[in-house]
């Protein structure tokens, strides 16, 4: 499916290097955005319920005009639920991007919306969405992160509207007030001079009904607007800009240099503390409980399969890089931060 003004298309997305696949809207040869599709896409139905082959196809039931997701192997995914829908819908995937199911009258017009993507964003903010409360139907529109750079699912940080004071947008990591990107105030958003949202107008509503923030793009602006919670908190526009997330103490800044070793468990001395978080800990995770605490100085995913879980090393452990000799030995990929004279410096580098 792809937008009257062919600039958005839906349609089923394989991350690299992965089996799973998704249905989602994305840009259609946004040059500007590079080869890479994962940087084209805007919104995905299924990011907690990836499926393992390529059957999957998007269809109306015919009996609950609702959109499922229909594949081998397994029950029809859910993409909209809706009571009461009827037999006698449709799906349009707008020229905004917003893929809308309404109930269609005989002669083919709009009877009324029934369900839009727009109410259910998942990492992306594009113009004429909302990003905040629905008083009356006690709902929040909001941005979540992926889990990991590779993986869509739902991850640790999310960008909206402060539920105390509603006029700041602001990013959260795992329910901790994280940064504020900006506030509304005397009738003008005040980001304090942010480069990374300079090209966007924002506008903010508030009545008994919503409280909500939405925006425009400058003339001047290419036709791929969007704003985007990356899964390492950093906010990101179409342009390639990045915003750092703050809140860290003196001793460190957000883009502290950690470089990578492998080495052997054995190579790693015991003079430092280790500390293990929870499993459901992502690198990203990881990586800022190590720049909030001034005695971190590495990380690391116990689990090397998926990423996942917490370990830190304070200062006075030391690290060997290990010798690929034995295949049988178990080697960890560790993050070491990095620093020079004048203190910490750089971005992360992964390898």
């Amino acid at each position: 499916m792809v937008s009257a003004n062919q600039r958005f298309r839906l349609g089923f997305f394989n991350p690299p290097s992965t089996t799973t696949h998704y249905l989602a809207i994305s840009y259609v040869k946004p040059h500007e955005l590079g080869d890479d599709e994962t940087d084209k896409l805007v919104w995905i139905a299924n990011r907690n319920t990836p499926i393992f082959d390529t059957s999957g196809s998007l269809t109306i039931d015919s009996n609950d005009g609702n959109l499922k997701i229909l594949h081998n192997g397994g029950d029809p995914i859910a993409v909209s639920s809706i009571p009461g829908a009827g037999n006698n819908t449709i799906a349009i995937l707008q020229d905004s991007g917003n893929l809308v199911l309404q109930e269609a009258n005989h002669d083919g017009s709009t009877r009324r919306v029934l369900w839009q993507s727009f109410d259910y964003p998942t990492d992306t903010f594009l113009p004429g969405m909302k990003l905040g409360i629905n008083l009356e139907a006690d709902k929040k529109w909001f941005l979540q992160s992926w889990i990991t750079e590779e993986s869509p699912a739902q991850g640790s940080f999310t960008l909206g509207v402060d539920p105390n004071f509603t006029n700041h947008l602001s990013i959260w990591w795992r329910g901790e007030f994280h940064s504020n990107i900006g506030l509304w105030r005397n009738g003008i958003f005040d980001s304090s001079g942010d480069s990374t949202i300079s090209d966007f107008i924002f506008s903010y509503t508030s009545n008994k009904q919503e409280k909500y923030f939405t925006y425009s793009v400058k003339g001047n602006v290419t036709l791929f607007p969007r704003l985007r919670i990356m899964a390492d908190g950093i906010l990101a526009t179409h342009n390639g800009k990045e915003r750092l997330i703050e809140g860290y103490p003196v001793c460190r800044n957000a883009s502290s240099d950690f470089k990578t070793i492998t080495a052997l468990s054995g190579d790693i001395s015991n003079d430092g503390f280790t500390f293990k978080e929870s499993d459901n800990m992502t690198i990203n995770d990881c990586q800022l409980a190590c720049q909030k605490n001034c005695s971190c100085i590495a990380f690391a995913s116990p689990n090397e399969n998926n990423k996942t879980g917490c370990q830190i090393w304070s200062e006075g452990t030391n690290f060997t890089d290990a010798v690929f000799a034995n295949p049988v030995f178990t080697y960890r990929l560790i993050y070491i931060r990095e620093t020079t004279a004048a203190g910490d410096s750089g971005e992360r580098r992964r390898v």
